[in-house]
């Protein structure tokens, strides 16, 4: 029986979804390139629903986004 690494394991463990789904997770980003969460195929649309609808679109705002 050949032995794991327990790094490769923790490694293994944190690429799938949290949702349940057992399919990989990737991160999802705004207009702005601002990471907003991991989501996986099945799970990316329920988990966008919380935020607004044109938030994937390059908006304008009135706060500085880069902390120059």
């Amino acid at each position: 029986m050949a032995v794991i690494d327990q790094d490769y394991m923790d490694m293994i463990k944190y690429r799938w979804c949290s949702c349940g789904s057992k399919l990989p997770k990737h991160a999802l980003y705004d207009g702005h390139g601002i990471f907003l969460t991991y989501a996986c195929e099945k799970c990316e649309k329920k988990k966008l629903s919380g935020y607004r609808s044109d938030i994937m679109d390059r908006y304008e705002c009135d706060e500085p986004i880069d902390s120059d």
